[in-house]
């Protein structure tokens, strides 16, 4: 895979996510029938399919997130997951004149991606292009970038922008990132900037 979408994801999981956040992500693909982690004996059905990870055996949710980041199921969830989960910073703005209209014509013009799980292991260009899911009446826009350590690991850098059409507001949601992915101060370029045509 090398330094593509879907192995960079991996390493920001591996290296960025807090153990809560890799707890939740564990409790959900489980709920999801994604993951087998029948460990309490919680009463989980544990079929043993070929698309299904067990992690039973398993002692840490190091290595249990190790192992399940394997499976092409549990990267498309986490995917999706980066819309929706909690961001150390955000911050408001109001905003006017953003009509469903201009972002419509944004994703028929193919300036914006809009986002479908499965697509995760098919050529995209994430990395040019904001990926859009909506949840009910807000607008979920992904922006991601690519970042490297010294030693040239790679990871992702999601900012999620999150329209609220209805209360005309904006929001930006946004992690810290580690020193060792600092060597490059430009790391929280607001790419978006050249969408203010919405």
């Amino acid at each position: 895979m090398g330094n593509s979408y879907q192995e960079n994801l991996k390493n920001s999981v591996i290296e960025l996510y807090p153990a809560y956040l890799k707890k939740s992500i564990l409790r959900q693909c489980v709920s999801e029938g994604l993951v087998i982690n029948n460990k309490k004996n919680n009463r989980q059905i544990a079929i043993t399919l070929d698309d299904i990870v067990d992690v039973t055996e398993l002692d840490t949710i190091e290595e249990k997130i190790n192992k399940i980041l394997d499976e092409k199921s549990v990267l498309e969830f986490i995917d999706e997951f980066e819309f929706k989960k909690q961001y150390r910073h955000f911050c408001y703005f109001k905003c006017k004149n953003i009509t469903v209209e201009k972002i419509q014509n944004l994703v028929k013009n193919g300036d914006i991606k809009f986002f479908k799980r499965d697509e995760i292991s098919s050529p995209n260009d994430r990395y040019q292009k904001p990926v859009l899911h909506v949840v009910d009446n807000l607008f979920y826009f992904k922006f991601s970038s690519t970042l490297n350590n010294d030693v040239g690991k790679r990871i992702n850098f999601s900012m999620v922008c999150v329209i609220d059409l209805e209360k005309k507001i904006c929001e930006f949601r946004f992690d810290r990132i580690g020193i060792a992915y600092k060597n490059s101060f430009v790391f929280i370029k607001l790419r978006f900037l050249k969408y203010n045509t919405i």
